[in-house]
């Protein structure tokens, strides 16, 4: 099953958003607020709906999720399952109830109203289940669900290929407490110094056992005149609570008649129930009958299935005539050139880029010094004196006006003065400075357009580096596809023998002919589920009649009955109730003196016994003694040997489940951890290569449990989607992990991403980048 993509006209903030996905491993990244956890909760309420407020929250997700402005929520998933493309679309309304949703098949353009849990029809199992296998958030340990621990573990014991029942850890644990419960650790407790002090107790006590014997035996006396006072009360009191059980029968005659007629009733419909052979065709009898069917008819889909899978490669095996190996790794040496020359090409852009770079901060620091450059000269003031300078000159040699002298140095001194100033007073130089910034604006445009030109270098390079993977991926499809057309054939054959030779034990196993139609059987059989479920309602009415009756059987009933018609006296009724008290209380007196007199005997000889008996229990003792001693010296040598083998032994044992979340997390954690176990409530120990022994993860790192529990999930989701993978959703749940083992999880998921497909959404860009690098495509929300 593949998302294809989705449409989110409202969901929380979200509005009108598309989003396609590719095949394989994709990683989704966004800022923080941009989406991410809104997108994964709006996937599962699209195939699960948003359910109930749980427990304790002041919010339900269908409240979180509708938009401020009270837009409804809905939007569109567009996907591909069991071969077909599928639209499903959604209007989130007040609860899961009413909602209105619709499939629409995309080739047939044929739309249906949908049940609002979809994924459990589509993928086989529910919400909580789906929760605790494919769907990851960045806590992905799993939280208590009995429910969905149960449904999780009915699909895994399905795939369970080994004993889970075995624990050397076990053995050797009961094989220590062998030990110590004969000899503790400091040698001062244990079953075997408790007989050796026992002995020694008995040799001590037959010096005092005569002393007691007479006291016992007057006790034993007066116990036994006790025990026959109290019998003589309580047969005296047995008569009077007969003659109360009469009166109170004739109080509860409606119900004995009630009892006897319902055990008619229950009679009958037994008689219905039973079959030819006597038996009778019961609630149980009619479950055993309908789980042994149904585990043919899953033989029968899983036959059906092959036969599809066998179509299917037929197909592909045809369409891909005319592609030989040959012409497909002609194809995959040129898309190698191609992927040459465009990395040359990047190479050759990222020099330029550089180069452009170098250039614009040079730029700068010219453009610093011409902001505050000044011109050589002040041509106004220079051009001023020089014309004072000339006037004074002329009014010296060529004017013959009176006192010259004077004017022409006054009129020259002044052209000299500006001359000066024109070169103190210098303006700023702002053509230089414009020049400067046009060159530097001429640099950056053309490191933008290397820059752009890069970006489609490297989109290039991705383009050809996913085609050289896909015609691999053609190229090792076609010469495996005959194998696996032939073992396709031979498993078609295997299970149908199979499933002729498991309907003929089902048949024979229900008493019924080899010939026998079964859906004609299993059509008489319903009928019988009426009658099975009457006599389980009237043999709970039964049962509660018979409780307040006392306990009381059919036979009884019928005597009490015909006793009860007889008339009684109310006086004489009251006269025996209060006589049952007063016997009720010496019954009391007398037990007491007896449970007295009984534990005084008891416990007030405890030890002291019959001095022959005390030498029988010693003799006997001593061999015990012995026995143990040997019993002990074996369970030394077990362990010994055993703690040497078990860590060997170890690796032989586990459960499917436990097999596929090891590989996984080994993975993961760079082959770290060399054992897991997980009991059936998912809770995981693990054992570290190089050190002895299981530890609960709950003890180890949270970046550890993380990655142990998402090893899990992905271990559950290979073992309980029966017909094909689901999609795995993570919702950063790499963000616990080191950088290590982050790349070695990143490699791990685009491996496991091979055969189904993988969305991470993230807000990291470590994540991001280290994605890219791993050729893993990254869409930005």
């Amino acid at each position: 099953m593949k998302i294809k993509s989705i449409y989110i006209s409202a969901f929380g903030s979200l509005k009108d958003l598309k989003l396609d996905f590719d095949d394989g491993f994709i990683v989704l990244y966004g800022e923080n607020e941009a989406g991410k956890t809104t997108i994964t909760e709006f996937i599962k309420a699209m195939f699960y709906g948003t359910g109930r407020r749980a427990a304790g929250k002041t919010m339900s997700i269908r409240e979180q999720y509708t938009p401020f402005d009270g837009t409804q929520p809905g939007g569109r998933v567009y996907f591909e399952h069991a071969g077909k493309e599928y639209c499903l679309e959604r209007q989130f309304r007040k609860s899961d109830a009413t909602d209105k949703i619709t499939v629409t098949d995309l080739l047939s353009g044929k739309s249906e109203p949908a049940a609002s849990d979809i994924g459990k029809s589509l993928f086989g199992i529910t919400m909580p289940a789906f929760e605790r296998s494919v769907f990851i958030g960045n806590t992905p340990d799993f939280s208590v669900d009995i429910d969905a621990f149960g449904e999780i573990n009915q699909k895994l014991s399905n795939a369970a290929l080994t004993d889970d029942g075995v624990s050397y850890t076990k053995v050797l644990s009961r094989i220590d407490d062998a030990r110590r419960n004969l000899v503790s650790k400091s040698g001062k407790a244990g079953g075997l110094i408790a007989d050796i002090n026992e002995y020694n107790a008995l040799m001590e006590a037959q010096g005092e056992s005569d002393r007691a014997a007479h006291k016992k035996q007057e006790l034993s006396l007066e116990i036994e005149n006790a025990d026959k006072k109290l019998a003589e009360i309580e047969a005296e009191y047995e008569k009077v609570q007969k003659l109360l059980d009469r009166a109170k029968d004739i109080e509860n005659t409606q119900k004995l008649k009630e009892y006897l007629e319902l055990k008619e009733s229950l009679d009958n419909v037994t008689r219905k129930l039973t079959l030819a052979d006597g038996t009778v065709a019961d609630e149980m009898f009619l479950k055993k009958f309908e789980f042994g069917f149904s585990k043919l008819d899953n033989m029968r889909e899983k036959i059906e299935n092959a036969k599809g899978e066998l179509e299917a490669l037929k197909k592909a095996a045809a369409a891909r005539e005319g592609n030989s190996p040959d012409a497909i790794r002609e194809k995959i040496e040129s898309a190698k050139e191609e992927f040459a020359r465009c990395e040359n090409a990047r190479r050759e852009c990222e020099a330029e880029i550089q180069k452009t770079s170098d250039e614009i901060e040079a730029l700068g620091t010219e453009i610093a010094g011409a902001r505050d450059r000044k011109k050589a000269v002040n041509i106004p003031l220079l051009v001023a004196g020089i014309f004072l300078i000339a006037a004074g000159i002329i009014a010296y040699f060529i004017t013959d006006i009176a006192g010259k002298t004077p004017i022409a140095a006054a009129v020259g001194g002044a052209g000299i003065v500006l001359a000066l100033l024109g070169f103190i007073f210098r303006p700023k130089d702002d053509l230089a400075f414009k020049k400067a910034e046009e060159k530097l604006n001429l640099a950056q445009n053309e490191l933008s357009r290397r820059e752009n030109k890069l970006l489609m270098l490297s989109g290039e390079k991705n383009n050809i580096e996913a085609k050289i993977e896909n015609l691999n991926i053609s190229l090792n499809f076609g010469v495996n596809e005959e194998q696996k057309i032939k073992d396709t054939e031979e498993l078609i054959e295997r299970e149908s023998e199979r499933l002729t030779a498991e309907q003929k034990k089902v048949l024979k196993f229900f008493g019924l002919p080899e010939d026998t139609d079964i859906e004609k059987i299993k059509t008489q059989t319903e009928a019988l589920y009426g009658a099975a479920d009457e006599q389980k309602q009237i043999k709970i009415q039964l049962s509660y009649l018979s409780r307040d009756l006392g306990g009381v059987s059919y036979d009884e009933a019928k005597e009490r009955l015909a006793a009860a018609g007889e008339e009684a006296n109310a006086a004489g009724i009251e006269e025996i109730k209060e006589k049952a008290k007063l016997l009720a209380a010496q019954k009391s007196e007398a037990e007491n003196l007896k449970t007295r007199l009984q534990t005084e005997l008891k416990t007030g000889f405890r030890g002291m016994r019959d001095p022959e008996d005390l030498r029988r229990e010693s003799a006997l003792l001593k061999e015990k003694i012995e026995a143990k001693r040997a019993y002990f010296n074996a369970a030394d040598t077990a362990y010994e040997v055993l703690s040497d083998s078990i860590i060997t032994a170890r690796g032989s044992f586990g459960t499917a489940l436990e097999n596929k979340m090891l590989k996984n997390f080994k993975a993961i954690t760079d082959d770290a951890y060399g054992a897991v176990t997980v009991s059936s409530d998912f809770d995981i120990s693990a054992e570290k290569n190089g050190l002895f022994g299981m530890h609960s993860v709950e003890y180890l790192s949270r970046g550890t449990k993380d990655q142990a529990y998402l090893a899990l999930r992905l271990a559950v989701a290979d073992l309980i989607t029966e017909k094909e993978k689901l999609p795995v959703i993570l919702d950063d749940s790499l963000s616990q992990y080191d950088d290590k083992r982050f790349l070695s999880a990143l490699k791990f998921l685009k491996e496991y991403s091979c055969d189904t497909q993988i969305c991470l959404f993230t807000c990291h860009n470590f994540v991001v980048i280290a994605a890219e690098k791993e050729g893993i495509k990254t869409v930005k929300i």
